[in-house]
């Protein structure tokens, strides 16, 4: 049995790495009209064999803050392998990013916040 030890909290990591990567793509987080919240569902990761395979279930829901209705909800499951002993910060920013890459490529998100 193995364990991973990081520096920050998953939930702030993931948090900030789902804002990092929606910045990079060109949305903007600073509009008040739609509020995007997410929960992690699933964060694992398998190390007994390499590579490692890391998982991650998002659940992104797009708010509409004037009548506080739900505009869009959705779940995103993405995986990848990264080699055994990588650097975990980096293996949870590139988890992070595919899940934002698979929310961004999604219709509804875009018609959502646009």
């Amino acid at each position: 049995m193995t364990g991973i030890v990081l520096k920050e909290d998953v939930n702030g990591a993931v948090r900030n790495g789902v804002a990092n990567s929606l910045q990079i793509a060109g949305f903007h987080l600073n509009d008040r009209k739609r509020v995007l919240c997410g929960s992690i569902e699933t964060f694992s990761v398998d190390d007994t064999r390499s590579p490692a395979s890391w998982t991650l279930k998002m659940r992104y829901v797009v708010i509409d803050t004037a009548s506080r209705k739900v505009v869009f909800s959705t779940i995103k499951t993405v995986k990848q392998k990264s080699p055994k002993f990588t650097n975990s910060t980096i293996a949870i920013e590139d988890t992070v990013k595919l899940s934002v890459d698979a929310l961004i490529e999604d219709p509804g998100f875009v018609k959502a916040v646009n």
